[in-house]
């Protein structure tokens, strides 16, 4: 099981789609900073994912992201829950 941290949309960069084109559903995908404006520029991208889709809390207020209480498809996680991911997970790529 691998833990991949994607801290853009596809707006800015290709890393989410590369990313989720790799991962399986055995796979956690974590969308940070502004890899959290994903939800409103690219939910149908991320419903679509075979691999687990986490967000990080603190990054969604910062942002001001709410489409994510909105859809069920996605886990919201604070920092403890990164860290937790980080344990459970290996290897883990970052993708920038």
């Amino acid at each position: 099981m691998a833990l991949y941290i994607v801290n853009q949309p596809t707006n800015k960069t290709s890393a989410l789609i590369d990313c989720l084109t790799i991962a399986n559903a055995s796979d956690a995908v974590l969308l940070i900073e502004d890899g959290v404006l994903a939800i409103d520029q690219d939910l149908p991208l991320l419903i679509s994912a075979s691999a687990h889709i986490y967000v990080l809390q603190e990054d969604i207020i910062k942002k001001n992201t709410l489409k994510i209480n909105t859809h069920n498809s996605f886990q919201v996680i604070d920092y403890a829950g990164f860290v937790g991911l980080c344990e459970k997970n290996n290897p883990i790529s970052s993708w920038f």
